[in-house]
């Protein structure tokens, strides 16, 4: 059926991916408090160590898929699913709390990655908008049948700073 000592690493693995995205929903999460927080905030420091860590978390699933496909000698597989099917009961509960607890963690990832991207765009379209009524590029925008935004032009100087002085 399948060896104990390989199940065991592939639990393993799962639970090291598991910690891995819960790093990730974490690095997030700042993420979103500083873009609530602060207008124009540096990411990067964040960014780099959500690489980091989205790396690892690749190469620890590619460790898992090589394992478990070992194990139950089938490449084409969903190895959670398979595997809680084929394991005790005891092993079998262990697998579906992590399996919620990750399916929890992705949601919630995804949740906040969207969030976070629309507070970006939200900051870009503010910093947009600003410089346009620096340099005097107030462009005014007309819309088509079909919703989309064609823009008119240049309009006129700026409304913060008059450049004939």
């Amino acid at each position: 059926m399948y060896d104990k000592k390989t199940l065991m690493k592939v639990m393993e693995i799962i639970k090291d991916e598991k910690m891995v995205l819960e790093k990730i929903t974490a690095l997030e999460e700042e993420k979103s408090q500083l873009l609530t927080e602060k207008a124009f905030v540096d990411l990067t420091p964040i960014n780099e160590q959500e690489e980091e860590l989205v790396s690892q978390l690749h190469s620890l699933e590619k460790e898992r898929m090589f394992t478990g496909t070992t194990m139950c000698k089938n490449s084409d597989v969903d190895l959670l699913k398979e595997l809680i099917c084929m394991v005790d009961e005891d092993q079998k509960n262990e697998l579906i709390q992590i399996q919620h607890s990750m399916n929890a963690l992705i949601e919630r990832l995804q949740f906040l990655k969207s969030t976070n991207q629309q507070m970006l765009e939200n900051s870009l379209d503010m910093i947009d908008l600003t410089m346009e009524a620096v340099n005097g590029e107030r462009n005014e925008h007309h819309y088509n049948e079909k919703g989309e935004s064609e823009n008119t032009g240049n309009r006129g100087k700026s409304i913060l700073i008059n450049k004939s002085i």
